[in-house]
């Protein structure tokens, strides 16, 4: 920061003279204001598991320089393509007397539709002569609309079905 000396006279009324001064040194100890764009949702169409949208980044008022940093989201914050789900992006600024603030803001992606899921067909198999069990692989559902599907059963609590089914309805 700059720094300005300061004069004064001082002349009482016999006209006796004092000259004196003073330093002004200002000090920033104001973090720069940031304004971050309101969270958006955007609405991503069946089987397409990302949109495009720009995010601009926040508004800065400072009173000198700083710089404005990305620190959590994307890698960048133009055009990017977003994910099915919330994405948070948080700014830092920090000015050029160390004061910092940040502000974040989210763009969330939704599915426009349900996801349609197919189990398979009942299964009949015929069990193993003499211990009634059988080994089956279940075959996995076909799922559509779903971006990263976590497939799991209660019978292994594995994406698959597979194992010893006892003699019934399983």
């Amino acid at each position: 920061s700059d720094s300005t000396m300061v004069y004064f006279t001082i002349i009482d009324e016999s006209q006796n003279q004092t000259l004196d001064s003073a330093l002004v040194v200002p000090v920033d100890v104001t973090a720069p204001s940031l304004s971050c764009e309101e969270p958006v949702t955007l609405i991503a169409e069946n089987g397409i598991c990302e949109v495009a949208h720009t995010v601009n980044a926040p508004g800065v008022l400072d009173c000198g320089e700083y710089t404005l940093t990305l620190v959590a989201g994307l890698d960048a914050y133009n055009s990017d393509l977003y994910p099915v789900g919330t994405t948070l992006l948080t700014w830092v600024a920090i000015d050029a007397a160390g004061n910092s603030t940040a502000c974040s803001t989210s763009v969330t992606v939704e599915l426009d539709s349900a996801p349609i899921v197919a189990c398979p067909a009942p299964i009949n198999i015929a069990a193993t002569p003499g211990l009634c069990e059988a080994y089956l692989e279940v075959p996995l559902p076909v799922v559509q609309g779903f971006c990263s599907p976590e497939i799991s059963n209660d019978f292994s609590n594995a994406p698959q079905a597979i194992g010893t089914f006892d003699v019934g309805v399983t």
